[in-house]
């Protein structure tokens, strides 16, 4: 379930608002998510449902990163949005050019979270020329 204080609602300098949707994809990855999000206190399910994330966001290419709240928009462990990469984005997301990606919050520090972040599609990992992961589906599907 997708409540209202896990989508962020307001941008920063790193990701604007215009370019982030609500998670409700229902892949794998999805469904724990929104297991883990239904579970208000730290239970040992919840605990098991975090390790599972991270664990198989790995195995779908997803990368880690330490990352400060304000400028990802992530607060609370479990929190996850999707987010339209521009295709003129530079620093870590810039691996991500022109792809449809979400952002997982999976650990919190001090003044620190640590994020996954991937693909929607785990195809879009094997592919390293630039021209190619500007595309996306739905403009291969509209040239014909």
């Amino acid at each position: 379930m997708l409540t209202p204080s896990y989508f962020p609602h307001q941008g920063s300098t790193l990701i604007r608002l215009e370019h982030v949707l609500p998670d409700q994809y229902e892949d794998i990855l999805g469904a724990k998510i929104h297991r883990l999000q239904a579970i208000d206190s730290w239970t040992a399910e919840k605990r098991k449902l975090q390790r599972d994330l991270a664990v198989m966001s790995t195995y779908f290419g997803y990368i880690g990163l330490w990352v400060d709240p304000r400028a990802y928009l992530v607060s609370q462990v479990g929190q996850s949005f999707i987010y339209d990469v521009p295709l003129k984005k530079r620093g870590n997301l810039s691996v991500f050019r022109g792809k449809r990606i979400r952002i997982i919050c999976l650990g919190s520090g001090a003044f620190t979270r640590w994020i996954r972040v991937g693909p929607l599609n785990p195809l879009d990992v094997e592919t390293n020329l630039p021209e190619a992961r500007s595309l996306r589906w739905s403009d291969c599907a509209r040239s014909d």
